[in-house]
Parts: structure tokens; C-alpha cells; sequence
């Protein structure tokens, strides 16, 4: 998988749903729905903004959302139902079945809640590959996979050129360990200002040469 990691506040994340939106004529398909059995599909940021409030204090808070566009995908994204420890319920993606899609995941400190003292970060990957959701259903049609279209490729590169024309190279080193994300406009003005860039353990920051 291919992934890439970016800190984002609403704000950030608002700009970059609105390009995927106006560039690829894409849909977002959230990853986790409570009541819908194929994902919830969203074709403009307020809705993305009503759905990430009204469930950002459940179960499903940390949602992601993954990009489909006529212009790569071939196959609806493939779902299952999940059942919690609580005996909650909801229905949820299989990572890498059906589309092909591009995840997006929103920073969950950031994006989802606001970002207080820190920034959580969210990321953008991709597959090499991808599974047909139809083998899954029916397992008669056999198992089949679908390959990365170039115009997914494609879409990926200009993605991340849109996060980096929109912010900077943000890096956590430590000894030989390097690991690199993009910081988003207002997430860098947020962090400027104190606020911590996070993953995990990693606190990033500016690198130099930007």
C-alpha cells in the first residue's frame, strides 16, 4: 500500500474535498455507516461536514472515506456488517474490494475533533491492486483482480501536488529513523502557533528545507 500522511484541520480538509469534487468529478464513500449496507456517497463537502458531525462522538468517528470516480472505477465498493463488543452495529468497508478507490483518511484531531493542543494525521494511500467484491458475494464468478488504472495513478499524483501546493513537507527523525507527511495551510499556522503534529509516538515538524 502506498500511503501517504497529511495533517489537516477542517479547513484544510474542506479545500481538499472540494478539489477531488471539482477535479475528478469524484464521490466520496464513507468507510462506516450505521445505516446504510453500501457506504453513504457524498458528492459535496457539506455533506461530508453534516455526516463527520453527526457521527464524530460514535463508534464510527474515525471514519474514512474512499474516492470513486467514473474515470477509474469499476465496481462498487464491497461492504459487511460488523458487530461491535457493545453489540452496537454498523456497516462497514472491506479494505480493497471492489472500486477501485483511493482512502482518505481526515485527521481525527483536526478534521473530526477540533485541534486543541495537536493534530492527528490523517493520510491518502492506494493499492497496488484491488479484489472484485462479486467474488465475495457469490464466489462463483471466481476470484478476480482488478488492476490500478493509470488514471488512478494519475489522480494520486495530482492529489498529493494539490496538498503540496497547499502546504509542506512536515518530518519525524530520530537517530537514522526518518518518516516524512505533508502539513496542510492552517494545520502549519496551528502548529506555528504550539499545537503538536502527531502519529503515535512521532511528534513531526518543519523540515528545513522547505
Amino acid at each position: 500500500m502506498a500511503e501517504t500522511q497529511i495533517f489537516q484541520t477542517r479547513k484544510d480538509f474542506k479545500n481538499l474535498v472540494e478539489f477531488l469534487f471539482d477535479e475528478f468529478n469524484a464521490t466520496l464513500v464513507s468507510a462506516k455507516s450505521f445505516t446504510h449496507p453500501k457506504g453513504e456517497y457524498f458528492t459535496t463537502y457539506e455533506q461530508v461536514e453534516t455526516f463527520i458531525d453527526k457521527t464524530k462522538d460514535t463508534i464510527i468517528a474515525s471514519s474514512a472515506y474512499y474516492i470513486v470516480s467514473d474515470q477509474w472505477s469499476v465496481e462498487p465498493i464491497y461492504f459487511s456488517l460488523v458487530k461491535s463488543k457493545n453489540n452496537e452495529q454498523f456497516y462497514a468497508a472491506r479494505q480493497k474490494y471492489g472500486g477501485p478507490s483511493i482512502e482518505l483518511r481526515p485527521s481525527y484531531h483536526g478534521v473530526i475533533h477540533d485541534p486543541i493542543d495537536k493534530i492527528i494525521s490523517g493520510s491518502i494511500s492506494d493499492y497496488p491492486y484491488y479484489i472484485s467484491g462479486s467474488f465475495l458475494r457469490d464466489h462463483e464468478n471466481g476470484y478476480r483482480t482488478i488492476d490500478r488504472p493509470k488514471e488512478m495513478n494519475n489522480a494520486m499524483k495530482k492529489i498529493k501536488a494539490f496538498v503540496k501546493r497547499n502546504g509542506k513537507m512536515v518530518a519525524y527523525r530520530k537517530s537514522n529513523f526518518v518518516r516524512t507527511g505533508l502539513a496542510m495551510t492552517e494545520s502549519l499556522i496551528l502548529h506555528q502557533k504550539g499545537v503538536k503534529l502527531l502519529m503515535g509516538g512521532m511528534e513531526f515538524e518543519i523540515e528545513k528545507k522547505n
